[in-house]
């Protein structure tokens, strides 16, 4: 179990590293991405007896509501994820005194997501990246 002074020391060093902007590169993203796909398959039978333990499901419905569509989310932010990272040049409304005329996806502050154990885990790990697929 982590202590406080542990969350706290924790949250100062991914504050210091999004600091540093690697985060913002692709091949980062990429990387992450397929670090979290390869985590997902060793560890698919661990995570099926979890739901199964936790939810019930069986192992069919793990894969095909949980482990299955997570896979199938990543590919999907993979194939699009380039796109998604582009600059979009906007039109400035002629009233606007706002200078800036270009729009980008990239993120301003750390955000740290939290899910309790009982959620399933495309609940856990989808809505930080959805958010960009409608755009």
């Amino acid at each position: 179990m982590m202590t406080n002074n542990k969350y706290t020391r924790l949250v100062k060093l991914q504050k210091a590293f999004f600091n540093e902007h690697i985060t913002r590169e692709i091949p980062f993203r990429l990387c992450a991405l397929d670090r979290l796909a390869e985590a997902l398959v060793s560890r698919e039978k661990q995570l099926g007896e979890a739901l199964h333990a936790d939810l019930g499901k069986s192992a069919f419905e793990s894969y095909a509501t949980e482990i299955g569509f997570l896979l199938h989310e990543i590919r999907t932010i993979k194939n699009h994820l380039q796109s998604w990272a582009r600059d979009r040049r906007r039109p400035t409304p002629p009233l606007s005194l706002r200078l800036e005329k270009s729009h980008s996806l990239r993120a301003l502050r750390l955000c740290t997501h939290h899910c309790p154990v009982e959620l399933p885990a495309a609940i856990s790990f989808i809505p930080p990246y959805r958010s960009h697929s409608s755009r």
